[in-house]
This record gives C-alpha cells, sequence and structure tokens, in this order.
C-alpha cells in the first residue's frame, strides 16, 4: 500500500499519485510519526521550537538561534524521500531555484545542510502570517482590491523566476504566504518550489510522460496533459488562483483528478460575472484571457496580465488607479531633484549674466582705449609727414597764436589742414584749426620749441616783415 504525505489518503501499489492532489505516493512502511522532530533539538545552528505544518517532501518548523534570538523556518526531508534520488533532487532544486531567483516576493532560503541521520535540511527566513488558503478559508471570498494586491505581489514573483529560467508547476494558495503588515495589508510570498522545473538545469528529476506533477484543480491543460511546460502554465495557475479569490470557488471541480484534469483541457470556464453576477462583466476578459486552453493565446507575462485587470478594475473604480511610470513615478523622482537644483540654477543666471556684463564691458573700454591710441597715432604721423618748412611755419605761428583771441564760432572744427602749396593767408582762421588741433591732440614725439636757428643771433621772431616777405616769394 501506498500514502498521499498530504491528505494521508492509501492506495494500491500501483497508483503512483495521489488522484485528489498529484503528490507522489510513498509507501506505508515508514510512519509519519518518525519524522516528526521534538522542540529543543538542534537543526544546525538553530533549535526547533514547534511545527509549522507541511509540504510535498518534507515538514516545516519553527526555529531560533539560541544566542541571537534569530527567528527561522527549517524545512526537513521525511525519512520515506531520503532515499529516494529523485526527492533529494527536487529538494535540492527547490533551495537552488529561490537563491537563483532571489526576489522580495519568494521567501528566502540561505542554509542548507543534512541532518545526522543523512536526511537534507534547509532555513528559510521566518514570517509571520498565513497561507492564502487559510485567508479563503475565513473569507471565502475576498474583496477586488485585496485579491489583487495579491496576485501583483504572485505575479511579480513569477515574472522574476520565469526571467531566471524556472517555472514553478504547483502555484495554489497553500503555496502563497501571507505576511501580516503594520497596516492590516498582506505583503504576499511564494514558496515551495519542490516541483519547480529548472531551464536548462543539470540536475535530472524530470518526470515521465503521463505522470502528474503538481495540483490538478490548479493545472494548465498541458499540464494536466503530462505534456512539457512552460512559463505559460504558471500564468493559467495564476488565472485560476485569481478566480477562486474573487469568486470564492475554482473554475472546474470533479470526482476525480482526472475528471478536474479533463475539464482543464476540453471545457471553457467559466467567466467571472456568471459565477457571482456582483462582479462587473467588464472584469471577464481579462481573467479568461489567462484561463486560454493554448499557451500561445495566454498574455505574455504574469505581470502583463494582471496590469490588464488592474487597470479594468481601476476603470471601474474597484481599485486605485495605478500611477504611470512615465508621468507621476518619474515626477516623483524629478521633483527633488528639481527643488534642490533651483538655487544652483540661480547662482548659476547670476554669475552668468555678471560674466556677460564683465565681458561686455571689457570690450568697450578696450574699444576706447584703442580710440584714443589710433587718434594719437594718426595726430603723430600726420605731424610727422608735413615738410620741414611747415614744421617752422606751425612752430613760429603756434608761438604767436596764443596771444592773439581766436573766436571759436569761426573754426570749422572738421576742415582739414591744407597742403603747403595752397597756404594763403587773407583768412586768419585757416591757421587756427593747426593751432587748436596741436593743442587738443597729444604732442607729438619731436620738441615743440622753436627752431634752435633764431637763438645765437639772439632775434625775436618777426611777425610782419616775414609774413610779407613769404607772400612775396608765393607771388
Amino acid at each position: 500500500m501506498r500514502m498521499c504525505p498530504e491528505c494521508r489518503a492509501s492506495y494500491e501499489d500501483d497508483v503512483p499519485v495521489c488522484p485528489a492532489h498529484g503528490a507522489a505516493l510513498v509507501s506505508l512502511d515508514v510512519s509519519p510519526r518518525d519524522d516528526a522532530l521534538e522542540p529543543g533539538v538542534m537543526v544546525g545552528e538553530y533549535r526547533i521550537d514547534h511545527k509549522l505544518g507541511s509540504g510535498t517532501f518534507g515538514d516545516v518548523y519553527a526555529g531560533e538561534h539560541p544566542l541571537i534570538g534569530k527567528k527561522v523556518a527549517v524545512k526537513v526531508l521525511n525519512r520515506r524521500f531520503a532515499s529516494d534520488p529523485e526527492a533529494v533532487s527536487r529538494f535540492i532544486a527547490e533551495a537552488r531555484a529561490v537563491n537563483k531567483i532571489r526576489h522580495r516576493n519568494i521567501i528566502d532560503i540561505f542554509s542548507f545542510n543534512t541532518l545526522p541521520g543523512g536526511r537534507h535540511y534547509f532555513v528559510m527566513e521566518y514570517v509571520e502570517g498565513q497561507t492564502l488558503a487559510a485567508l479563503l478559508e475565513q473569507k471565502h471570498r475576498l474583496p477586488v482590491a485585496t485579491a489583487l494586491q495579491i496576485a501583483q505581489g504572485v505575479a511579480s514573483a513569477l515574472d522574476a523566476a520565469h526571467e531566471a529560467g524556472i517555472t514553478h508547476r504547483d502555484l495554489k494558495p497553500e503555496n502563497v504566504f501571507l505576511a501580516a503588515e503594520r497596516d492590516g495589508s498582506h505583503f504576499p510570498k511564494l514558496l515551495d518550489f519542490g516541483i519547480a522545473k529548472l531551464r536548462d538545469d543539470d540536475v535530472a528529476h524530470e518526470t515521465g510522460s503521463g505522470v502528474l506533477l503538481g495540483t490538478p484543480l490548479y493545472m494548465s491543460p498541458e499540464q494536466a496533459r503530462g505534456k512539457k511546460v512552460d512559463a505559460r502554465s504558471d500564468i493559467y495557475s495564476l488565472g485560476v488562483m485569481i478566480h477562486e479569490m474573487l469568486t470564492g470557488a475554482v473554475p472546474f471541480r470533479g470526482d476525480s483528478a482526472m475528471d478536474v484534469a479533463l475539464k482543464h483541457d476540453t471545457e471553457p470556464p467559466p467567466a467571472l460575472s456568471t459565477v457571482c453576477p456582483d462582479l462587473h462583466p467588464a472584469l471577464d476578459a481579462p481573467v479568461l484571457g489567462m484561463l486560454e486552453k493554448r499557451p500561445r493565446n495566454r498574455p505574455a507575462s504574469a505581470g502583463e496580465a494582471v496590469a490588464t485587470l488592474v487597470a479594468q478594475a481601476s476603470e471601474l473604480g474597484l481599485v486605485a488607479r495605478p500611477p504611470l511610470p512615465s508621468t507621476n513615478a518619474a515626477a516623483s523622482e524629478l521633483r527633488p531633484t528639481a527643488a534642490r537644483s533651483e538655487p544652483s540654477t540661480e547662482r548659476m543666471s547670476a554669475l552668468d549674466s555678471s560674466s556677460v556684463h564683465q565681458k561686455s564691458s571689457s570690450p568697450r573700454w578696450l574699444v576706447a582705449a584703442l580710440g584714443i591710441v589710433i587718434l594719437g597715432g594718426m595726430g603723430s604721423i600726420l605731424l610727422r609727414a608735413r615738410p620741414p618748412r611747415d614744421e617752422r611755419f606751425e612752430s613760429s605761428a603756434s608761438s604767436v597764436m596764443p596771444s592773439a583771441s581766436p573766436e571759436p564760432e569761426r573754426i570749422p572744427s572738421a576742415a582739414p589742414p591744407l597742403p603747403p602749396p595752397d597756404v594763403t593767408l587773407a583768412p586768419a582762421p585757416p591757421e587756427a584749426p593747426s593751432a587748436s588741433a596741436a593743442a587738443l591732440t597729444p604732442p607729438p614725439p619731436r620738441p615743440t620749441k622753436p627752431a634752435p636757428a633764431p637763438r645765437p643771433t639772439g632775434k625775436a621772431p618777426s611777425k610782419g616783415p616775414d609774413l610779407q616777405r613769404i607772400l612775396g616769394e608765393r607771388e
């Protein structure tokens, strides 16, 4: 005789799995009581406190580190599976799968070893709360907001597992642990990867064709037929679980596991609104999409499937509208940065404006200075370019003209000096611009003293005779 480790039902030796739970049957030669660990027993560094529950291949105990008081959960492989290489490989694969995924919505496993009797065990994080199965047993149905909040966490864990190449293959309410939050909400954590399938794994624990592994009530059609499964099988199981959370019942039931498996494969699933008329028909399509018979017709990922359902529920006002990552999330990340950067922007603007003023004022001073230098240089060049006779004439004129009282109103300011051959003394003002220009322009490099010729004779320069003589020669 063989027995189901979950429901303890007995079957003949030719029955490989439990028809109700899909668990592998074990021989009755080993009593389940032989597997129990007594409180106070040390398992590695942790002391066993009490038993928490049982899984497919082992029992789970609450433990505590005797020195630092850290609470843990210890899962120990059942004695009847200790000599089964396939069961041992699956037990190891569960620990490997969890550590390969490493996601906050999956129970963490951080230690692995064997007991003195040869049984394997691993140590997991301890979380206060209850399973989804226990919550459904209490509430029967869950509000839409609560159900979708749990579904989002499970979908996030499944997406992480699928990205790591792992298919859970046994998704059901018993394997979803709800950690109790301070605000009364539930934080879901996926557990029991005991029959998970690792893609390209070197641990050989593939089942033979036609052997059912998993729970028939939540199996996908391809899994019920014993075919190879992938991530889309988990999406189907998630759809069954969402259907149960919202309606209080699974889509298909039957007298045996085979009846249920056949319905999964052939019968169309009922819509949510037909089971519970109080549910809006707009919620039907997203869940029915997850329950498509053909894997290729299901959503591409668990997260995408749940997001579609959440979006529809938000349109109906059943849940809060999810924030858009491209607007709200980005704005929440950018607002503090913008607030912090405003003073810097103001400082940068002030620096830029002052720099512009400084840069704009400096060229003006340079232009003015260069203009003065250029004017002075041009004046000196003009003075140097005159013949020596004109220079003597100008010097004598300049020494005489200050004694006279020139009339400024009659002096043309812009009149250029006449060339030496055309000089006439009929109008006196033409000589005044030269004296005025000489007074206004910077002094030339050459001295402006009277020519040294008159000094040896001691004679003062004569005004009238010299001018008359020059006029006579010109005529």
